[in-house]
């Protein structure tokens, strides 16, 4: 029966990479929309290999959550709003042809006023295998956290110039990604 609520949260797959390169990792940004007026408890937060999976985690990087008093609970925790970020870096096991990634994620939900139970969703993405040797055609840079883990706010001194430091600040994150890619 009838009265189902539709979640207050999306789950969405994007690639760091255009093809996945034999022998390399593949970023994979998680992007976990929330609604308007709810929240999800980083804690409950849980990235998994979904079924059937020809592939390795190899690691994960998440997004800092925001950490407030939560009325809902009554207590002081973790939680993301608006959105979650989740950098998954998988191997696949024997890339040919192309290669799927499929990954359930765990969380629990909340509104303002009430919380849902605890839920998971799948979801996957489809990526063309690159020739051996090829150089992996970066996209979707702004998703990944590599270099953005400790936002600049901390140094206030930081902040000469009239913006021209922004491209620089972000280049690194490329290097980083290509280092990945390859496993170096």
């Amino acid at each position: 029966g009838g009265d189902f609520f539709s979640s207050p949260v999306t789950v969405e797959l994007r690639s760091g990479t255009a093809a996945a390169v034999p022998g390399g990792e593949i970023p994979i940004a998680v992007v976990i929309g929330i609604a308007d007026h709810h929240k999800v408890y980083a804690d409950t937060l849980e990235v998994k290999k979904g079924e059937g999976a020809g592939f390795t985690i190899v690691r994960t990087v998440s997004e800092k959550p925001v950490v407030k008093f939560d009325e809902a609970t009554g207590e002081t925790r973790p939680l993301y709003m608006n959105r979650a970020l989740v950098n998954v870096f998988v191997r696949p096991d024997a890339p040919e042809g192309e290669v799927s990634i499929r990954l359930t994620v765990g969380y629990q939900a909340c509104s303002q006023t009430v919380c849902f139970l605890p839920e998971t969703q799948d979801a996957s993405i489809t990526l063309p295998v690159a020739p051996p040797g090829s150089l992996p055609l970066m996209q979707n840079a702004d998703l990944f956290l590599a270099d953005r883990q400790e936002p600049d706010l901390s140094s206030p001194g930081s902040g000469e110039g009239e913006g021209s430091s922004d491209f620089t600040q972000r280049t690194p994150i490329v290097a980083i990604l290509l280092a990945f890619a390859f496993g170096l």
